[in-house]
């Protein structure tokens, strides 16, 4: 594709974003712009607010289910080594499958044609709401 490569900055604590300018405003002063901007600044998002702005009031929080997904992607062949049952999951057969137990569920789907396949853990989590230590 012709111009530049996208850039994926981590380990950048955002402060603020200017939709209208595309511009992201990082804790230690400093603003990257770009042509498109991907908040995935979690549940304690420093951006929603900006980016929702004229969608939805302001002000509009996330609700917490009580629940923390962890995502993964592993590639198939990986998967083919692990001992589980054919009756639990099969990954022969290129579907979404939910294993649910009392309070948690594990979502696996393929993609890539099945030469990887996705996880999604979604397990209890009572201290969603508190601060973080870190």
């Amino acid at each position: 594709m012709p111009g530049s490569p996208a850039v994926i900055r981590t380990s950048s604590s955002v402060t603020g974003c200017d939709c209208d300018t595309r511009t992201v405003h990082l804790s230690n002063g400093s603003s990257v712009q770009g042509d498109v901007i991907v908040g995935a600044d979690g549940i304690r998002s420093a951006i929603r607010d900006e980016v929702i702005k004229g969608f939805a009031s302001e002000g509009l929080k996330a609700i917490p289910t009580g629940l923390s997904a962890y995502r993964i992607l592993v590639e198939t062949d990986k998967l083919l080594k692990l001992d589980v049952l054919e009756d639990v999951f099969s990954l022969k057969r290129l579907a979404t499958t939910m294993i649910v137990g009392y309070d948690k569920r594990v979502i696996i789907g393929p993609g890539r044609g099945g030469e990887m396949f996705g996880l999604v853990c979604l397990v209890p989590n009572p201290n969603l709401n508190n601060e973080s230590t870190s």
